[in-house]
């Protein structure tokens, strides 16, 4: 395939596609049924998934079946999908023989169903990744590309696709898991843990590059300026990517940034992805009604994560007077909060606005301020308080939420810190992006403290 359209590997992504493409002594079922490739970017990772594509839809056929085959690439944004999407046309569409079999020899360009069907039935189709994406989709070969940014809820959609499919085989592609960037790098994370360990070692083939440190902030200064260092990580080095290139980076990314994108040092989440939470996910789940509605007035507060990303978070009462939590927002950045708070002010009867005083989110507040809006900072005190009356309002059930995957992913994963005799919510411990339940929990005190104007008494 690589000589029919013009492409030549390069020496590792020949090594890679050799050990990903074994098959048992029928010469047919895949020995690896999951294949995972880590590679600090820019290297060629893209050319090897473009190989296996048009093998996978052109040359390697369904044994003892006559239904049509089913390949899927999936990316986290749609600009990637895309872009993926138009080189692998590209390449059908500069070779005759493969253009010859395509349905009408054009590709479906309409958002949302980009993709192509041979003449034959087969069809490729290229996916964004959303909790539903990939939902109802049964399929032979599954491409995961970015996979660093691959959340558990889209997993759950697309994985389940291959469970009917007689030879499936999936493919994880990305690079190094920063935790502190990669909100949703659990799932490689996983992969990853599972192949150091030897765990499905027969069905998993997994290739990495990168240096041999366990976090980022470890390597010394003399590795970044070590061209033995940049050939262990770079595979592709002297052929798509120079030395001048790599030392022009070195000079210009900051420390941390250059050893997880140029050597490949990741810090990767805990793979169990569980932490110390004295909520279960059982009880969490029985206080999840998705028809809740929150009603004014509303109190409202923010959390920053260590990565910088912006989670804000209401809470007050349902229309049935009972309390009432939610995620709003969670997007990368800071700047764009205070204009949203300015917003929610203007629409909704706002009774207080809150964030934890000695938290990342803080640095916030005089912007905020700037522009007129009041915040309120809790102490650890509160914020031990607010963590022990979420944790009594879901005991009792006496809470609603509907269903946040931002929350779900925080409660599982979140972990505590001492505070005295008390607890708080600890960000450096917790094995995902906590923020967003740091948020709901202060927004939630703020409404508890708030008067209850149902015409019912309440006892807390």
């Amino acid at each position: 395939m690589a000589e029919l359209v013009g492409f030549a590997p390069m020496p590792w992504q020949d090594e890679v596609i050799e050990g990903a493409t074994g098959v048992f002594d029928d010469g047919h079922t895949w020995v690896a049924r999951e294949v995972g490739v880590n590679c600090p970017r820019q290297n060629g990772k893209g050319g090897i998934l473009e190989l296996i594509e048009l093998t996978s839809v052109f040359t390697w056929r369904l044994k003892g079946s006559h239904r049509p085959k089913l390949i899927i690439h999936s990316a986290h944004e749609a600009i990637t999908s895309r872009m993926h999407f138009d080189r692998l046309w590209s390449l059908i569409e500069g070779t005759p023989e493969l253009l010859r079999q395509v349905k009408r020899q054009r590709a479906n360009y309409s958002h949302g169903q980009e993709g192509f069907k041979l003449v034959d039935g087969t069809e490729m189709l290229f996916r964004t990744r959303t909790k539903a994406g990939g939902r109802g989709l049964s399929c032979d070969h599954l491409f995961l590309d970015e996979a660093m940014f691959l959340p558990e809820a889209a997993m759950g959609a697309l994985f389940p696709s291959l469970r009917a499919r007689e030879n499936p085989q999936v493919w994880y592609t990305g690079s190094a898991v920063d935790q502190e960037v990669h909100e949703h790098g659990l799932v490689f994370t996983r992969v990853r843990d599972r192949a150091l360990k030897g765990t499905d070692a027969e069905r998993l083939a997994y290739f990495e590059w990168s240096l041999d440190y366990d976090d980022p902030d470890l390597v010394p200064e003399e590795v970044f300026h070590s061209e033995e260092a940049w050939r262990q990580a770079t595979p592709a080095l002297g052929i798509l990517i120079d030395f001048d290139y790599i030392q022009n980076e070195v000079k210009a990314l900051a420390r941390r940034t250059a050893a997880v994108e140029l050597l490949g040092v990741g810090d990767y989440p805990d793979p169990e992805g569980v932490g110390d939470s004295p909520i279960s996910p059982e009880a969490w789940g029985l206080c999840e009604f998705p028809e809740s509605k929150l009603q004014d007035p509303v109190c409202l507060s923010f959390d920053v994560s260590p990565g910088r990303r912006t989670s804000l978070a209401a809470a007050g009462r349902n229309e049935e007077g009972v309390f009432h939590v939610e995620v709003l927002e969670k997007l990368p950045g800071t700047e764009w909060l205070p204009e949203r708070l300015e917003q929610l002010e203007a629409s909704h009867d706002v009774a207080l606005i809150v964030c934890d005083d000695s938290g990342p989110g803080k640095s916030i507040v005089p912007a905020v301020e700037a522009r007129g809006i009041k915040v309120q900072t809790l102490s650890a005190a509160e914020h031990a308080q607010a963590c022990g009356m979420l944790v009594d309002t879901v005991g009792t059930q006496s809470l609603r939420h509907v269903g946040s995957l931002d929350l779900w992913n925080a409660i599982r994963g979140a972990s505590t810190r001492p505070l005295g005799d008390r607890w708080a919510w600890s960000r450096k411990s917790s094995s995902v992006d906590i923020a967003p339940l740091v948020a709901a929990t202060l927004a939630l005190w703020a409404a508890m403290g708030q008067p209850d104007d149902t015409g019912e008494i309440a006892i807390y």
